[in-house]
């Protein structure tokens, strides 16, 4: 793979934050290892990230509000399956422009960096470095284990962090080594006495899976003490079944059970990298997690082969369900049976039923009378009756299925009240038949 151009490695958003040191009071977010002065209390509040992957690249937008209790310098760390062909410096609109974008569719930050000694280790070899924007940036490619530690305890030294490494962190880059996992990036900056998130950065890289690393996180021996809110953001060719996201211990939020479409101009809005991944419109899911870190134990992958490609009845069922009246039927069903007291119940149930049997009481009652004042024309009976039927259906899937809230309302309180007349019918039919002497 070719190096990144320093032209596009503008910013390189390291979340290699994910260091396990032997510091206190220092949380992590979800994906990455914070290093930092020892008597400097730092946090990170929160993490949002945008991932998005065409089957064999993905673009990863990061984004991380860092605190601290004292100006200190901070050492992120994030691995990566493979070499950034591009690391750029990306805007919080992305975020906000993903999540308007969400929403409609439901709608039914200074840095420190000393210089590094470029010359590559045996074992390690520096493969980037440069200072963009907050960052100061350091990708290496790893080969073996030890050279890597000893490598990054020079690197902490020079930048004047103090850290141990803990046999947790040791093994967590030995798994990711194990899976070739082979590119680490380091980003330096510098944490005020404020929460303030960095600016973030945008990563392309060649995968055949979507990758989102956490394993890294949850090997820090702090991560029992850090609570952090990590929100994701997945743009892929198809939709993620939900178990796989919670087994990785996220919500799955929006986006799973309804699929969001975006269109490859709407995703160029957001970010014209997200857009050149894809040739056809993807879909959006966001997933949520919020607890210890010790908690994502794993990182986030998902093959090509558990992705769901949209079927033809999923996208009419979810026209149907986007419907004012499906919207309003769905409520009132899910809402009828926790109604108090049982009156409630009742009264909503009578109406649900009047309602369904004034559809088609309607419709017989208006086209037969259509079919009378037809009959004059000469049109033949079948003709009459066809055009009658026909008119009032049309008319009523306009009333019932209109977009507008106000027609759709009513012809709902017109088909409810001619199902409670036809209801009034049957029932005085009943009596009259069955107890005649009821009624003298």
């Amino acid at each position: 793979m070719n190096k990144p151009s320093t032209g596009s490695l503008k910013v390189l958003h390291l979340l290699l934050l994910l260091l396990a040191v032997s510091l206190p009071l220092q949380p992590v977010s979800a994906d990455r290892g914070l290093i930092t002065h020892p008597h400097a209390s730092l946090e990170e509040s929160g993490q949002t990230a945008i991932v998005a992957w065409n089957g064999q690249e993905e673009v990863l937008i990061l984004s991380t509000d860092v605190k601290s209790a004292h100006a200190t310098t901070v050492l992120e760390i994030l691995p990566l399956p493979s070499l950034p062909t591009e690391v750029e410096e990306g805007s919080f609109d992305s975020f906000r422009k993903i999540s308007d974008l969400i929403n409609e569719r439901y709608e039914a930050t200074n840095y420190f960096h000393r210089g590094i000694d470029q010359t590559g280790e045996g074992g390690v070899e520096i493969v980037f470095h440069e200072e963009i924007g907050a960052h100061g940036i350091t990708i290496v490619r790893v080969e073996d284990l030890d050279a890597f530690i000893e490598w990054v305890e020079g690197f902490a030294e020079e930048i004047e962090v103090e850290l141990a490494v803990s046999p947790e962190f040791r093994d967590a880059v030995s798994n990711y080594l194990d899976r070739e996992i082979r590119y680490f990036v380091f980003d330096v900056i510098e944490a005020k006495e404020a929460t303030r998130s960095v600016n973030p950065l945008i990563y392309r890289f060649e995968t055949d899976v979507l990758y989102y690393p956490l394993e890294i996180t949850a090997a820090s021996n702090i991560s029992e003490q850090t609570y952090s809110q990590v929100n994701l953001f997945l743009v892929t060719k198809g939709m993620i079944n939900s178990t796989l996201i919670s087994s990785a211990n996220f919500a799955p939020r929006s986006g799973f059970t309804h699929f969001i479409e975006v269109s490859v101009e709407e995703l160029s809005e957001i970010s014209p990298e997200l857009a050149d991944l894809f040739e056809d419109d993807p879909l959006v899911m966001n997933a949520y997690y919020q607890g210890p870190l010790s908690h994502l134990k794993d990182d986030l992958i998902i093959e090509e082969g558990a992705l769901h490609a949209v079927t033809f009845a999923e996208r009419l069922a979810q026209a149907l369900v986007k419907l004012p009246l499906i919207a309003l039927l769905t409520y009132v069903s899910s809402h009828a049976f926790t109604l108090t007291p049982l009156f409630g119940q009742f009264v909503v149930t009578v109406l649900l039923l009047s309602f369904l049997l004034g559809v088609p009481s309607a419709i017989f009652f208006i086209a037969r009378r259509l079919t009378h004042r037809l009959e004059n024309m000469s049109l033949g009976p079948h003709t009459t009756g066809l055009i009658s039927y026909g008119v009032t259906i049309a008319a009523s899937i306009f009333l019932l299925f209109s977009g507008s809230v106000g027609v759709m309302l009513l012809g709902v309180v017109a088909f409810t009240l001619i199902g409670i007349a036809a209801i009034i019918f049957m029932i005085r039919r009943v009596i009259k038949k069955k107890a005649p002497e009821v009624l003298r």
